[in-house]
């Protein structure tokens, strides 16, 4: 039944999340957070806000969204969403006690080059927790 609604409501969704293919717009479905959205663009210059997890699965309504993350996800969340967007890894780095890799899936159609690469995804780990970000993680983690 879950399955069912959760295509039901990217069916309806409205707002192209991080640009994303039509099937997977709401690729932060299953972690039942509270999401962060990017507004404006997808930069550390975005207008960053906080939106509930229902007021994610219900859309935006005139909101232009350019990318979104979500915080205090468990490893097999994270480790289900990199299998099913098909995300392969493009490079790590340890920033002080977090550990960020970067990803890119031609399942999300926007991405940022970093080190001549592109990136369209972002885990950070720290302790037993992680950040999901897509394209990226801005505002911290």
């Amino acid at each position: 039944m879950g399955k069912i609604l959760a295509a039901i409501l990217t069916v309806l969704a409205v707002t192209v999340l991080c640009d994303i293919k039509a099937d997977e717009k709401l690729i932060f479905a299953d972690c039942k957070k509270d999401v962060t959205v990017y507004l404006d663009n997808a930069s550390s210059t975005a207008t960053i806000k906080k939106i509930s997890y229902r007021d994610y699965l219900n859309g935006y309504g005139d909101l232009k969204v350019f990318g979104a993350s979500v915080h205090g996800c468990d490893e097999e969340y994270v480790y289900f969403l990199i299998d099913d967007l098909n995300a392969k890894e493009v490079f790590f780095e340890d920033i002080g006690d977090v550990k960020c890799v970067y990803y890119y899936t031609p399942n999300i159609r926007s991405y940022k080059i970093i080190n001549g690469k592109k990136v369209n995804l972002q885990t950070a780990k720290r302790g037993e927790k992680y950040s999901v970000g897509c394209p990226m993680i801005f505002g911290g983690y």
